[in-house]
């Protein structure tokens, strides 16, 4: 029995090490530990091995036994039935201490020694081989089980218990779902919350945004050397793309240039004749398409043609003449000088990632400051808006324009360097931070109908991560959906052929006619509203609606531009959604870190929510 002990003893210790270790066990039970190997001696089942021999040898002999016994029923040699008789009974006295220990070794195979302390354990282990008739052993062995059961019954209750509360607060608490695609500003809305309605963001809060703040400097600075050095080497990348749309950027005056003012005019009507050249072309080819149905077809042609070839003659003495120097002239102004070469070593080399971590050293802010301050790197600044590759988030823009505040040169002078910027609150909710599976926060907000708790739940909303939104369709009492106006004007991260604005006209399609999310209220934020105004200023959204008209008594980049705008934008939204969706949706043109418009919009949508769940409950 003693032995038997020591192996339950020895199987235990080695069950526990396996459930700490967590990492690869190799063929043989080994943990492989440094440099170092653990012998598992009980490793899987092997340790049943270990137990006395014997009781393997008993049960093999009991079985051949009764073997003999059927064979030998016939025989009538009497001294031989008195000796089979008497080993059947030597062997069948153990029979019951072998069914015994298969019982306790079954307990054991199903973690009770999980539900035991060591103590209670080495107790029940003594008690069951120390026994000394079947009686003690299964008495002992219903002592477990009853034990077990006990702690079954207790452990159930507190369950049971637990999810009554959960079950009562799930009821008392009404979801909100926040959704849109990547870089829409959900992450700003749930920050405000936190904000508003949450903890706040204290001043040691604040400072663990500092290296996230820090990788959106240096990121975006990464951005501005890359397309710096793409517009120099005419990459495909570089800014721009097509010399037509060079042209048409500095004949509009989007675009800095070195050129003189005069020769804007020479822009103009070479993008002129280029467009009326494309025309032409296309009229030449209809004409001889239909050649055998148009009366003297063949004399329009030629005629046509001939028209076409003086107009590409002059177009092509514009080009050598003038033209052919543009390009060239436009893409040298992105030359960094070689005198900052060290500098954009020292940025290229910084990581990325939130485990890199950046912290701010004096070559690093020098470095910042150096590049910011550079000509070739303002220009490209000034184009971000059209960068297809490499994108400047709007995060990043702002960080930019605030990098005297953030890295103040003054700290470049003092003898030791410190690094004591701490992020403001207007920093956080502007720190880009990407969003990674499932963020979810409860606030207690005051309502009409008093103090109420929302959990709100923001999700990745990049095209990977957005199977994910799916488990949350059935329980949620609200989508809010984030999309950006200044989308119009950028691409997608994921598919730079795709223009934001669209992606979130056929996310929200996709998302509102749901058929689990419709009876499920929508609220639209028309995010980003005071980017749509300055993007305005430079770009139409004809890049985004070709079918957009913008009144002639509506001045360009007006406020009353930015509203027709959006108004614009909203009729879009409404097209999308099904006429049989009963629910209604509303919208809401935001500015997500614009804190006081923030809580006033959501204090009203609060409230249409707990209104749209007491009426769905007939208690209104």
């Amino acid at each position: 029995p003693g032995d038997v002990l020591q192996i339950y003893l020895k199987r235990v210790e080695e069950v526990k090490i396996l459930e700490g270790w967590g990492g690869q066990v190799l063929e043989n039970g080994n943990i492989p530990v440094g440099r170092s190997v653990v012998k598992l001696e009980f490793y899987g089942s092997s340790w049943k091995a270990q137990l006395p021999a014997s009781i393997e040898l008993i049960s093999k002999l009991q079985a051949l036994l009764h073997n003999l016994k059927r064979r030998m029923k016939g025989e009538t040699k009497t001294n031989y039935k008195q000796f089979l008789k008497r080993s059947i009974e030597n062997v069948m006295c153990y029979y019951d201490l072998i069914s015994d220990t298969s019982a306790f070794l079954r307990m054991f195979e199903s973690h009770l020694w999980k539900q035991l302390k060591s103590e209670r354990l080495e107790q029940v282990m003594s008690n069951f081989v120390k026994a000394q008739d079947p009686y003690s052993r299964r008495k002992t062995l219903r002592g477990i089980q009853r034990e077990k059961d006990r702690d079954d019954r207790k452990t159930s209750r507190i369950l049971e218990r637990q999810l009554s509360t959960e079950k009562k607060f799930l009821d008392s608490t009404y979801q909100i779902l926040l959704a849109g695609p990547g870089q829409s500003g959900k992450s700003t809305i749930f920050k405000q919350l936190v904000y508003l309605h949450g903890k706040g963001f204290s001043k040691e809060t604040r400072a663990k945004y500092r290296p996230s703040v820090y990788i959106n400097i240096v990121g975006a600075m990464k951005s501005l050397i890359f397309h710096c050095q793409m517009a120099v080497e005419k990459e495909e990348e570089a800014v721009l793309g097509e010399e037509e749309n060079i042209l048409r950027s500095i004949a509009n005056g989007t675009a800095a240039s070195e050129n003189k003012k005069g020769d804007t005019e020479v822009i103009k009507e070479y993008l002129k004749k280029r467009h009326l050249m494309k025309k032409l072309d296309e009229d030449y080819y209809q004409l001889m398409g239909k050649a055998n149905q148009i009366e003297n077809a063949i004399k329009k042609s030629s005629d046509l043609r001939k028209r076409i070839d003086h107009l590409g003659e002059e177009i092509q003495k514009m080009e050598t003449e003038v033209i052919n120097g543009y390009t060239e002239t436009f893409y040298r102004m992105f030359t960094i000088p070689q005198s900052l070469a060290e500098e954009v070593s020292d940025i290229e080399a910084q990581g990325l990632r939130e485990v890199d971590n950046i912290l701010m050293t004096e070559t690093l802010h020098r470095a910042l400051m150096k590049l910011w301050e550079n000509e070739a790197i303002q220009k490209i600044f000034k184009l971000r808006a059209t960068f297809k590759y490499s994108q400047l988030d709007d995060c990043c823009t702002y960080f930019l324009e605030e990098l005297d505040r953030v890295l103040p040169p003054l700290r470049l002078e003092e003898q030791l360097y410190s690094d004591l910027y701490v992020p403001t609150l207007q920093d956080v909710l502007n720190c880009r931070k990407r969003t990674q599976g499932v963020v979810e926060g409860r606030f207690s907000i005051q309502t009409k109908t008093g103090e109420q708790i929302f959990r709100v739940v923001d999700v990745a909303g990049q095209r990977g991560a957005r199977r994910k939104w799916i488990p949350f369709f059935s329980s949620c009492d609200a989508v809010l959906f984030v999309m950006s106006l200044a989308g119009y004007n950028q691409y997608l991260l994921e598919d730079a052929d795709v223009i934001r604005l669209h992606e979130a006209l056929n996310l929200f399609k996709e998302m509102v006619n749901q058929p689990a999310l419709r009876k499920t209220p929508f609220i639209i934020f028309m995010n980003k509203s005071d980017l749509f105004k300055t993007e305005l200023k430079s770009t139409s959204i004809t890049k985004c609606f070709e079918d957009y008209r913008l009144p002639e008594a509506i001045q360009k980049g007006s406020s009353k531009h930015a509203s027709h705008a959006a108004k614009f934008i909203k009729q879009k939204l409404h097209k999308q959604i099904d006429s049989n969706r009963g629910v209604e949706t509303y919208f809401h043109i935001t500015c997500a870190t614009d804190t006081k418009q923030v809580n006033k919009i959501f204090s009203s949508i609060t409230d249409i929510i707990i209104s749209r769940g007491l009426a769905s409950a007939g208690l209104m």
